[in-house]
């Protein structure tokens, strides 16, 4: 026998000897409530496994926690402002619903001219750098390979990169920066594209390629060579436009 918690229409309902749950109804919630305690549980039901009591009662228990904290979660939902900015930022576009990889459809956006830039830094050692420089490596001319290693390399990128779309480039750079003071070859590309998609990869690609080239025409002379420092440096076109900053200036 139990007694009602609710002023309003109230039903009840046996889960287990001794456990019993009781909806209470109202115009603007509905409670779920326990009417008996552990310690009941075990006064009136002396024939009934301490163990069992003890399982169905933390069970109960779990589930008004999860409840509460669907309903916290909802709430806090329902209460934040939308925001598409942060969305597009967090959502990677490269998988569907179920996690999967997947290449993005561009077919319903509108072709648009779009510029990326990136930059790879070869960091040499002094032997290596000097004959870069003085075009003495027994491979020959490195800087003139390696420019048109990376000029190749970027209209093979989306057959290097799974998920990339193939571009028609109109137009790709290489330029070389030889740094004497850091015995470096800092490799620069540029990519230009009208297209549905922008050129990033392209010119990732295309240093990071080059690179690999000058690293290829100096190891005969040394293995202490460093490829470091490939990013992009800036773009332009599509949702918006970037442009690197290092210490304070735009680089």
């Amino acid at each position: 026998m139990t007694n009602s918690l609710c002023s309003e229409s109230s039903n009840s309902f046996q889960f287990g000897p001794g456990v019993i749950s009781t909806d209470c109804h109202s115009k603007t919630k509905r409670v779920k409530t326990n009417a008996n305690k552990l310690n009941c549980c075990l006064l009136r039901n002396l024939g009934l496994p301490i163990s069992h009591t003890i399982l169905m009662t933390a069970k109960l228990n779990f589930t008004h926690y999860r409840v509460r904290l669907l309903h916290n979660q909802s709430f806090k939902r329902g209460n934040e402002t939308p925001n598409p900015h942060r969305e597009a930022e967090t959502n990677l576009t490269h998988t569907d619903a179920q996690g999967r990889a997947c290449m993005v459809d561009v077919g319903g956006k509108t072709p648009t001219c779009r510029t990326a830039t990136a930059c790879a830094t070869v960091l040499l050692g002094p032997t290596a750098f000097r004959l870069l420089q003085d075009n003495q490596l027994v491979k020959g001319d490195a800087l003139t390979v390696a420019q048109l290693a990376g000029i190749m390399a970027s209209k093979q990128t989306s057959t290097l990169i799974p998920l990339c779309h193939p571009l028609s480039l109109d137009h790709v750079s290489v330029t070389f920066e030889l740094d004497g003071l850091n015995n470096a070859a800092i490799i620069t590309a540029t990519c230009l594209t009208t297209s549905k998609t922008g050129v990033e990869m392209e010119a990732l690609t295309s240093v990071s390629v080059a690179a690999l080239t000058v690293y290829d025409m100096c190891k005969a002379v040394t293995h202490d060579i460093v490829i470091t420092d490939i990013k992009l440096v800036s773009k332009t076109g599509g949702k918006m436009d970037f442009r690197r900053r290092i210490q304070g200036t735009l680089n």
